[in-house]
This record gives structure tokens, sequence and C-alpha cells, in this order.
């Protein structure tokens, strides 16, 4: 820890007191008129050193180390002025005059991104400029998401085993259903764009196991407003209704962000699945829905103190109270004593997550050196109140009965810090920076037996586990380009984990503490303007669920029961990628090796039929692939994007339990996104897009081929300010996958399938604001950032 602290406090003083000198001046013509916006570059025998932009009132600043250097302004492939200067100290060198300075006409450019933009080590998709996005959620938007798959609620990114979810940069601390229905519970309309990171930088986290998805929200335009309104009805089996305000405000030193949301409706789930036994074949089809209400909301602010330092915070808040009932009847053929198990429940479920950030952010000079500061807290509540009553029956006559109330209480707090620092040099650009990482779970489950109609607690299936994960990172990354066309990039996180597992009902303790390395690499060859490589590679960490460490048991019936294992390992992945782009086709060979990879285990026993769901690190892995995609618009009023996969994957266990010991396969995807425009302002367009995934291995578990067919259309008016959607999903019906696994020798299928696979769905947005607050002519401090981005 005091190493860490130490090497970081060390790296600071490095870059904050480096040699660095600045160069400062104004460019006028003869009227004394700033020349705004002129290219402004410090070069050694044509070797750019150093380059920006003069602000609006024409003055710019350069930072670079000393030495002789020509200074040289251009201004729409013009040059303006050149100089030879001996950077030997701070210099301003005043205003200087131009003659026969060009005019820069002030000029509106309207048009829009690209739908997908590429970059060293990430994919963008720009969802604003997708109809198939619009009017949904987040579920929605990443479901069209080159590089990623949506499949039964289960989020993944083609060719990896795992990833992790960001919003604006900052990790979300919630997996499995819980992450489901939080992105639920934002706006498709609401994200700007979504970022596809399959081999992360050192600067992120490690977890991921694989990949990191990054969710960009819309934010205000500077000297604007905007607010939007939203309302929108789903039906699948049942109804949904959704809706939400948006607010978001920039002017002067102020940056407001805000949004409220909420969800309520039913949604239907059928879960079903068949067990083998040797004398027996039990056949489950359980139907569900969950009946509820969420909302959500989010604040941030941001504001610049001085033209150097800017600070701010955000707020995200979600609340949903759900009610859960499920049938769940099981027929059996085969056995003497019962053949129909029924387990009707009802589960009242209450979730609080709240995440809040305080950042600074300190911009030490104008060629991009910078410091920033995050402290993040995050809380997670969740309480469950699960009553069901089990039935056995023979032939309609009643056997046996019981009733059970499970209650189940979590809290998880997250307390972190982030320091990070950009800093560029005149022969490479270093990022450098540390985190620390405090969390705490606690749970307490309680089991009652309510057969005899009296609650009798049952002290073997109740438990209270408290669980504490600290971490310390240390990072460190360089970026050098190498003339025009070549381009290098490398990296090394170390994060320390110290874990500790008590579990106060029985007195068991475990704890476990591991330093673990994870360097990453990237070469990139621009061969030219439409041609270019990429090699990359990246070690990652996949944690195990705080969920998967705690060792209650949660029964759904008598037969079945969810635990977790406070010993188990968290499992490293290995990824390599190759990647060939040509102007809007890229394609990639990849590998990725993954070792003491986890999962629930659905384990059968032929003894007593008891259902047990429990996680091991059992499976080592080796998948080799081929993936690429392709985006059409060389027609006006068609725009495609298609991708596809195929790979070739071997998983290997040891655990006893599993009966086929390897599972090796291929597997092939395909999808495709097209967008048809009616008119020549693309007022009406309509969407079609369809996949289909060959049949093949899921980890040790086989699973059947499906595909997808989606509709939408979407209406712009009032100078497209009034949007109308509609939308279809799964239109066919053909999205019914069927998994089968084998363990203790014993056979199992399972299928799911819920009204966010197969719906029909309007919503109508519309949109008021200003582009043009009225504000004084002023100096920001970060034009020269600008410029470089606009670049």
């Amino acid at each position: 820890m005091r190493v860490i602290l130490t090497s970081i406090f060390i790296l600071f003083g490095i870059s904050v007191f480096s040699q660095n000198l600045q160069l400062t001046g104004k460019a006028a013509d003869e009227k004394n008129t700033p020349i705004s916006y002129a290219d402004v570059t410090l070069s050694v025998r044509d070797s750019i050193i150093k380059s920006g932009l003069t602000r609006e009132d024409g003055t710019f600043e350069l930072s670079a180390p000393q030495g002789s250097y020509t200074l040289t302004l251009k201004q729409l492939g013009e040059i303006l002025y050149t100089q030879n200067i001996d950077l030997t100290q701070d210099t301003d060198l005043g205003t200087f005059k131009i003659r026969q300075a060009k005019e820069l006409q002030m000029v509106t450019v309207t048009g829009q991104k690209k739908l997908i933009e590429r970059k060293v080590d990430r994919l963008i998709f720009n969802v604003e400029n997708s109809v198939a996005a619009t009017g949904g959620d987040a579920l929605d938007a990443l479901k069209v998401t080159p590089g990623l798959r949506v499949q039964n609620d289960q989020i993944s990114m083609i060719g990896k085993s795992g990833m992790s979810v960001m919003i604006d940069d900052r990790l979300v601390q919630l997996s499995g259903d819980d992450l489901i229905n939080y992105l639920k519970t934002i706006p498709s309309d609401n994200i700007k764009s979504i970022e596809v990171i399959s081999n992360p930088p050192a600067k992120y986290d490690a977890e991921g196991n694989s990949g990191i998805v990054n969710i960009i929200l819309k934010q205000a335009k500077e000297d604007s407003w905007n607010m939007t309104l939203r309302e929108g009805y789903r039906q699948g089996k049942y109804a949904l209704n959704n809706g939400g305000v948006s607010f978001n405000y920039n002017k002067n030193k102020l940056a407001l962000t805000s949004a409220v949301n909420y969800l309520s409706g039913k949604t239907y789930f059928l879960n079903g699945g068949e067990i083998f036994y040797p004398n027996e074949h039990w056949n489950d089809n359980t139907n569900s829905f969950i009946k509820g209400n969420s909302f959500s909301g989010r604040l941030g602010l941001d504001y610049n103190l001085t033209p150097k330092f800017t600070i701010g915070g955000l707020y995200n808040l979600s609340h949903s109270k759900d009610k859960y009932v499920a049938d769940a009847p099981t027929f059996i053929t085969g056995n003497p004593d019962y053949d129909l198990i029924q387990t009707p429940s009802v589960n009242h479920s209450k979730t609080d997550y709240q995440t809040a950030n305080l950042h600074g952010i300190y911009k030490i000079d104008s060629v991009g050196k910078k410091l920033s500061v995050d402290l993040n807290y995050i809380s997670y509540k969740k309480n469950d109140d699960n009553l069901f009553n089990t039935t056995y029956s023979l032939e309609n006559q009643l056997m046996n009965y019981f009733k059970v109330n499970n209650l189940g209480d979590q809290n998880i707090k997250n307390y972190s810090v982030v320091i990070d620092m950009e800093h560029p040099t005149s022969w490479i650009t270093w990022n450098y920076g540390t985190k620390l990482s405090f969390s705490k779970t606690d749970n307490d489950t309680s089991y009652y037996d309510l057969t005899s109609g009296s609650p009798i607690l049952d002290p073997n299936n109740t438990d209270h586990f408290i669980y504490k994960e600290n971490t310390e990172a240390l990072y460190l990354s360089a970026d050098k380009k190498f003339g025009k066309k070549w381009e290098a990039k490398a990296g090394l996180r170390m994060e320390t984990t110290q874990i500790k597992g008590n579990s106060l009902t029985t007195n068991e303790a475990n704890k476990q503490d591991y330093t673990k390395l994870f360097p990453t690499a990237y070469l990139s060859y621009n061969i030219n303007d439409n041609n270019s490589l990429s090699l990359s590679y990246g070690r990652r960490i996949e944690r195990p669920d705080f969920m998967y460490l705690n060792p209650f048991r949660w029964y759904d019936s008598p037969q079945s029961y969810t635990e977790g294992d406070p010993k188990l390992q968290p499992s490293f992945t290995h990824n390599v990628e190759l990647s060939y782009t040509y102007k809007t086709f890229s394609t990639t060979l990849y590998y990725s090796r993954q070792e003491d990879g986890f999962e629930r285990v659905g384990v059968v026993s032929p003894d007593n039929r008891m259902q047990i769901y429990t996680p091991y690190n059992y499976i080592n892995s080796n998948i080799f692939g081929w993936k690429g995609d392709y985006t059409f618009t060389k027609i006006k009023w068609w725009e495609s994007m298609n991708q596809f996969n195929v790979n070739y994957s071997e998983f290997k266990t040891s655990l006893p339990l599993i009966t086929y010991k390897n599972s090796i396969g291929w597997n092939f995807y395909f999808s495709t996104d097209n967008t048809f425009y009616f008119d020549k302002k693309k007022n009406f367009a309509f969407n079609l897009s369809w996949w289909y995934n060959s049949k093949g291995v899921d980890k040790m578990d086989y699973c059947s081929a499906r595909n997808e067919l989606d509709l939408a259309f979407r209406m712009y008016f009032l100078d497209k300010n009034l949007t109308v959607s509609l939308r279809g999903g799964d239109i066919t019906g053909s999205n019914r996958p069927v998994w089968t696994s084998v363990t203790n020798g014993i056979k199992q299928t399972y299928i799911f399938y819920s009204d966010y696979i197969q719906y029909f769905m309007v919503s109508v947005s519309y949109k008021i604001g200003n582009n043009k607050l009225k504000t004084e002519s002023r100096d920001t401090g970060n034009e020269e950032e600008q410029g470089r981005v606009s670049n």
C-alpha cells in the first residue's frame, strides 16, 4: 500500500514540475482583428513537436521543452506566418500583425457523425443516429451495437467470454438480473454513443474478463439548454409503460445534466426444462410474471472555477418495487410416489441503487497535461420476501405439503478514489494513476417453515454473511506515434486484493490476499487512408459476484436451491487480436484463453432428486475465432451494418460432477441491420434487423440454433423535434434456444423466454431548447483541446 502511494506521488511530482516552457502570443490582421482558429505549430526540421489553435481572440499557448523551433501559423491550408524561435524560458511574443490574412468565413455545416467509428483501442457506435435503437432502453441499444450480443437478457461481447459495463467511464457495480433491470431504466434516447473496448487499456480496471462496454450519455452543447419529454408503451403478453424527462444546461461556467425516468407494468417469463433421471422424467414449465414500478434519476453538475480547474459531481438513483408471481408445475413420469409437484410462489422484492461521484480536473498546461481526481460511492440494497408452498400429488391425490417463507436482505457499499494523470511530452504520451477501492457486502437470510401454520426458524438454512474486499491498483501506459503510419501503445496495471468472508452464523471465515499484473499492448499501422492493421494483447481478471461468494442457501422449492462458495477464486483471461480495416470493412482474428473459469452448475442427484445450483472454478478454455463487420452507405436511402463471427471453442474441465470433460465445437453468428430512408431529409425511416446463431457449444453446455427478426419505423416532425417510433421484436417468434447439459450422468435441458424478446412498442418524444443562449465572449482555457478534438 505504501509502495503504491509513494510511487504515484513521485510520478505526479515529476509531471507537475517537469521543465516544459510556455510560449504565448496573439495573432491579428492589419485592422487589429483577431485571427481565430488558425493552426499553430512548433516544429524541428519539418517534424511537428507541438500543435494547437488560436482562440477566438487570436491568442494561443503552447508548451515545449527548451530548444530551437520554427513557429508556423496556417489557416485554410495557407501559411500566414513563420518565425524561428530559441525557447530558453517562458516567452510571450505579444501581438504580431499578419498581412494578407485570409478571412475565415462563418460556415454552418450540417450533417451527422458516422454510425460507427473506430479508434486504436475501441469501436464507437453512435446510438443517436440509429433508427433501431430509438424509443427503447439501454438494453435495446446494446442489442444493435456492433460486436455485442444480448441473448435472453444476458449481455456478451462477440468472441469473448465476459465483460463489464460502464456508464460515462464509471463502472456499474451490478451483474446478472440486477444489471439488466438497471439498464432497462435508461432510455436509449438519452444515450449518445456506446464504446466497445474489446482489449481495455491499463487505465481501466482489469475486472471484466474480456472487455468493457462504456455507455456515454448525452450532454448539453455549450451555450444551450434542452429538454426532452418521452412516453412509451410496450406490449408483449403483458403491457409496460415507460416515460421520463431529461434536462441539460450549459452556459458560461456551469454545465448541468439531469433525467428522471419511470417503468411500470408487467413482464412475462417462461422458465422451462427437463431432467432425464435413469428411471424418471421431470418436465418443468414455469410461467411467471413480474409486476412492478421502477424509478431512476440522474443529476450531474460541472463548474469551471478557473479556466484550468473544473469541479463537478454526479448522482444516480434507481429504485424498484416488484412482485414476482410463478406457478412452477413439474410433471413427473416413472415415480411411484408422486406424478406432480407444484410450487406456486410470490416474491416481493425492493431494490435501491445509488451512486455518487465528486471529481476535480486540473489542466496543467495547454498541450494536454491533465490531472483528474474522482471520489466514488456506491450503495446497493435489496430486500426479498419469498413465500412459496409445495404440494406433492399422485393421480390428483395430495401426498405431501410444505409451506416456506424465505427472507433475504443484501446491503453492498463501495468507496473508491481514482487519481489519473494524462502527461503528453514531445516524444511520448504517458498516462498513469492509481485506484483504491473498499467494498463491504452484508447478506442476511432467514428460512421459516410455515407448514404447521406457525413460523418456525430453520437454523440450518439461515445465514448472516459479511464479505469485505479491498483492492489497490497502480497503472502506467505509454503511447507513441512513429511518423504518420505507426502507433504503439503499451501499459501495465498492478492490482493487489485483500478478501475476507465471514459467516456470523457458522463462524466460518475465509481470507484471500493476492497481487496480480495485467499487461496490455497495441500496435497499429496505417497503410494508407483506406487501409490499416492493428495488433493487441491484454490480460484480464474476473472476480466472482458477491452472491457467488455467500454460502447461504436460497430456496425456490424444497427440491431446488442456490448457494455460493466463499472459497471461489477469480479467473484470468489472455486475449490476442489481429485486425484489418479497409474503409468501412473490418475483420479480426482472435484468440482467447481462460483459466479457472467459474459459473453456477446445476447439479441433480438421482438419490434425493435435489437440484442444487453452486458455483465452481471448473473451466479452462481456448477460443480461436474470426469476426468481421461491414457498413454499407453507398446508396443514399439505404444504410446497412453487417457482422459475422466464426469460432472454434475448446472447453475442458476436471470437475467430477460434469459427465463430459470436453466441450468442443464450432459456432457461427451473423447479423444484419438495415435502415431505409423514404425522403431526402431522412424524416421517415424503416429499419429491418435479423440475426442468426448456429447450434454449438456454450461453455460446458450445448445450445440449439436460434434467430430473431426485428422491425422499426421512425418518423420526425416539427423540424425533427418530435419523434414517433414503432418497433417490433422477434416478429417470427424464432428466438427460442434450448440448452443441454449433463451432470452426474443425468441429462438436463433448459429454455427461457420473456416479453423483452417478443413485443410491440410505440414511443413518442418531444424536444425543446435553445442552442443560441446569449453569452459574452470569453476564453474558457480549453480552446486548444477543443481544436485538437475537432481535428
